[in-house]
């Protein structure tokens, strides 16, 4: 059988889809690797520890906990 010269069809949608594919895992590896950027950095902030260790010790209460914790992270 004969083919006109036009590209397999199946191939063209994979010209299409992979390229999209490619970008959304791209995407998500980056906020991936972004947001565990910031969990570790949380985690290593000495004014962070010193703020959690306040709040269990009960010398601040859970509002100025997290309104400090929010000025913190900015």
């Amino acid at each position: 059988m004969m083919t006109s010269g036009i590209m397999n069809p199946g191939l063209m949608l994979s010209l299409f889809w992979l390229p999209i594919i490619l970008g959304i895992g791209f995407l998500v590896l980056v906020l991936w690797w972004v947001g565990g950027n910031n969990l570790r950095r949380s985690e290593d902030d000495p004014a962070l520890t010193t703020l959690r260790q306040r709040y269990a010790r009960g010398e601040i209460d859970k509002a100025d906990y997290e309104a400090l914790k929010n000025d913190l992270l900015i």
